[in-house]
């Protein structure tokens, strides 16, 4: 059962400060809880964050095993697709593909730069370099090359 800590304490607690939009959490293995440091994102949205998928995720129960090593320290969260646990982001940067091996999700913290750019109305391509100079490259299409695609950058904070 998730239980609301005030926001005061969560910060400290979790010792990193509040993300646009990342959640943080921190597992102290002494209380045998975890604590979640929601988004600034998250907060702007309002309600209880109890409703947050991050809050019902840890709900269900960690997963021990995934959190080995990365315990009493701050750590970015994800949740599972497959099982909906809370998780702790382990690698940098996180691929994640569907059952058919096509890119679900590509989540990279600590980037240096990243260039997006439109080769037609139907293919772009975006390289994301990291700061430890790993460079990743991501390609979109659309299905039907004839139809044209589109691609939207917004500002969320």
């Amino acid at each position: 059962m998730t239980d609301l800590v005030p926001t005061e304490d969560i910060e400290r607690i979790v010792g990193v400060a509040r993300h646009s939009i990342e959640h943080w959490g921190r597992a102290v293995s002494a209380e045998q809880t975890v604590y979640i440091l929601h988004s600034k994102a998250c907060l702007a949205r309002g309600g209880d964050l109890c409703g947050c998928p991050y809050s019902e995720a840890l709900d269900k129960g960690i997963e021990m095993a995934r959190w080995n090593g990365y315990v009493d320290m701050a750590v970015p969260l994800w949740v599972s697709a497959g099982t909906g646990r809370l998780l702790p982001l382990m690698a940098n940067p996180r691929v994640g593909t569907d059952e058919d091996g096509t890119l679900d999700d590509f989540l990279a913290t600590d980037v240096q730069m990243i260039h997006f750019e439109a080769l037609d109305d139907s293919q772009w391509y975006a390289t994301v370099k990291l700061a430890n100079g790993e460079l990743w490259q991501l390609n979109f299409g659309a299905i039907n090359t004839r139809a044209r695609g589109y691609a939207r950058a917004e500002q969320v904070s």
